[in-house]
């Protein structure tokens, strides 16, 4: 019985690497045309991805936020070439009409559950025993994910402008894999190969809050699933985007994995970092139980049971498969099964508690999210499914109608982004 059809809780997935699929001819020989950092570490944070560009014989392309200024990450580059830029306040016109990036926006200018808008937790309050002092913890905010998200996309239109056939996205916390490694990638990338790459984190895994503790507590959890930290992408093919929630790198890349068009050819490294953050979690959840639900629909589509591959079924049918999400039902029985997953991390943290304060810390950060998955509804889940499939077609109207430019000063005006620094590029 296929989702949607049924009652039945939608149980985690704690795997997804076999709808990857893993052996590509490399017959496709290409270029990278730029590697792209959306950039909020200081500036020493892009040494290796400096390197790597040089490497590769492409311009190093970085998007500038936080601690990333453009005149620091300039003198970055003198040593290569490329150019910095800042996000304008307001982004070009194809960003701006994305009703997904409403949502978010919404979220953040009202309290509560605004119209059109994602769940916003309330305001902790906690008390300090010893001091009396009043802290209050907002716990969701999606500005991390609005900032990166537009960086991507803003690199995607600015990739378009230019004519660039391939690129590749990298994070400022992530080791790139061997210069080999990525121009073999690039080999798989073609017209019946690959449509994009990607090099998941399994040094420190690049996972939710949620995955962490599954893993912490002895449940079965994988780490080698696809990830946007390093992620070469064919330009050439109809391009998707990336919405303004955690987890926009599975929905940039759910169409590709649904098609069976994604390569892994590796894996990298990433800074390690707090996991078991409860903030985190609470900004983590809305995502997590999206991209989790969306990505149990390809387990059990019906090109998959028929065909056993999704990409050879008609173009019709394959459009077929996130049609549950568009509904409350499906993401009901989603949210019954998030709910049952994170009790049971919960209850085992519970018990390791009892002898370990790091599993105390670990709990505090799953009840963040159990607490924040109270306040997610089905009827929320299926508006913004909705709203994402609406996107995808304006983005690629809006994509259609960008001029190619020549120069990189042409294409960041066409943008309106006026904040921006050349090195050794047009």
């Amino acid at each position: 019985m296929l989702y949607g059809e049924s009652s039945q809780p939608v149980a985690h997935r704690p795997a997804h690497a076999h709808l990857v699929r893993q052996d590509w001819p490399e017959v496709f020989p290409d270029s990278v045309c730029a590697v792209v950092v959306p950039a909020s570490r200081p500036s020493h944070h892009l040494a290796a991805a400096v390197t790597l560009a040089e490497e590769l014989g492409c311009p190093l392309v970085v998007a500038c936020s936080g601690r990333a200024t453009v005149s620091e990450v300039a003198a970055e580059l003198e040593r290569w070439q490329g150019v910095a830029f800042v996000l304008p306040a307001e982004p070009p016109t194809a960003v701006r009409r994305l009703r997904t990036r409403h949502q978010v926006l919404n979220t953040r200018h009202r309290g509560g559950h605004s119209a059109g808008g994602l769940p916003r937790p309330r305001a902790k309050v906690t008390v300090s025993p010893a001091s009396g002092a009043v802290a209050t913890d907002l716990a969701y905010d999606p500005a991390p994910y609005l900032d990166a998200s537009t960086k991507r996309n803003v690199a995607l239109l600015l990739a378009r402008q230019l004519g660039w056939r391939r690129l590749l996205f990298l994070d400022d916390d992530i080791q790139p894999p061997p210069v080999a490694e990525i121009r073999r990638a690039v080999s798989m990338l073609g017209p019946t190969g690959a449509a994009m790459a990607s090099w998941p984190a399994h040094e420190f895994p690049d996972n939710s809050v949620a995955c962490h503790a599954r893993r912490a507590v002895g449940l079965p959890q994988d780490t080698s699933f696809l990830a946007g930290g390093c992620l070469l992408v064919d330009l050439t093919r109809t391009l998707p985007f990336f919405p303004a929630v955690y987890n926009e790198d599975w929905l940039f890349c759910w169409e590709v994995v649904r098609d069976r068009r994604m390569a892994m050819p590796g894996t990298v490294d990433q800074l390690p970092y707090n996991p078991f953050d409860p903030r985190r979690a609470a900004r983590e959840e809305f995502g997590d139980v999206l991209g989790e639900g969306l990505f149990a629909l390809l387990h059990q589509s019906p090109a998959d049971l028929l065909l056993g591959l999704v990409g050879q079924g008609p173009g019709a049918d394959r459009g077929r498969i996130a049609e549950p999400a568009r509904y409350r039902a499906y993401w009901e029985q989603v949210l019954a099964g998030r709910r049952a997953m994170l009790g049971e991390v919960a209850v085992r943290l519970r018990a390791l508690a009892r002898f370990s304060p790091a599993a105390t810390q670990q709990l505090e950060a799953v009840r963040a999210g159990q607490e924040q998955l109270l306040r997610i509804t089905a009827p929320q889940l299926a508006e913004f499914v909705t709203l994402w499939l609406q996107d995808l077609h304006t983005w690629r109207y809006e994509l259609a109608q960008l001029r190619r430019q020549e120069t990189f000063k042409a294409a960041l005006n066409q943008l309106g982004i006026d904040e921006f620094q050349r090195v050794g590029v047009m």
